[in-house]
């Protein structure tokens, strides 16, 4: 085994798993899949993205759910207004449902302090207006049940 694969090992075994979903716009008001859960529950340690297009100066609220295969859809933090945010703003959860995501400047995010555990389903992003701008969002999770794990969509 490699140094590198021992890294990685350790990396996954203390942070967790990393899933990447690829840059794209915004869903234009309307609910967008980010990310699918399978195989269980997992809980989620960060939930972050990056805008890598600027946001149009247009009003805009933002907010992430989780969508289960049983049972009803449940935010898992309040509207965040991301009216002209620009390339390299980094958005996160705080991991407290009902409390607003975070916006910050190029500078830095506090980490979630608070993990989720959420089951089988979709992690959903919803919008209030259709406005142009795209956004990477990373999701760092441990599995709970046996087999779960996180896919980007």
């Amino acid at each position: 085994m490699t140094i590198m694969g021992d890294i990685d090992a350790l990396r996954k075994a203390v942070l967790g798993e990393k899933v990447s979903r690829a840059t794209a716009a915004l869903p234009a008001t309307t609910t967008g899949n980010l990310f699918t859960i399978t195989g269980g529950r997992v809980m989620i340690l960060q939930l972050a993205g990056e805008v890598t297009t600027n946001i149009e100066a247009q009003a805009c609220n933002v907010k992430l759910s989780c969508d289960p295969d049983e049972g009803a859809a449940a935010d898992i933090c309040a509207n965040l207004d991301v009216n002209g945010k620009i390339k390299g703003t980094n958005f996160g959860i705080t991991g407290a449902v009902g409390t607003a995501m975070v916006g910050a400047s190029h500078a830095y995010l506090v980490a979630q302090a608070t993990p989720l555990i959420l089951p089988a389903g979709v992690i959903t992003c919803t919008t209030s207006a259709t406005n142009t701008g795209s956004v990477k969002w990373d999701v760092i999770y441990i599995p709970i049940d046996d087999g779960a794990k996180i896919t980007a969509v």
